[in-house]
């Protein structure tokens, strides 16, 4: 009856402390917000088309690289 309740002791003991190191995500993740752009497949140059390793590349690109660099200036 000892051997028992000791080994249900240290099972709820070590539940427990398992459950304190559960991975939590940083206020700076957390406050960050995800917008996400749909891009054609439509070929449009010099707007948007692709380069010899498939990436998308053109004014469209440009355009959200800087819109990206001036979003991330922005508090919500």
């Amino acid at each position: 009856m000892k051997k028992l309740c000791f080994t249900l002791t240290l099972a709820i003991g070590l539940i427990m402390s398992l459950g304190g190191c559960s991975q939590s995500s940083s206020s700076e993740n957390r406050d960050k917000k995800v917008i996400k752009v749909a891009l054609s497949d439509e070929v449009n140059p010099p707007f948007l088309f692709t380069n010899e390793q498939n990436e998308p590349i053109g004014y469209d690109m440009d355009y959200l690289k800087q819109l990206e660099k001036k979003a991330s200036k922005v508090q919500i």
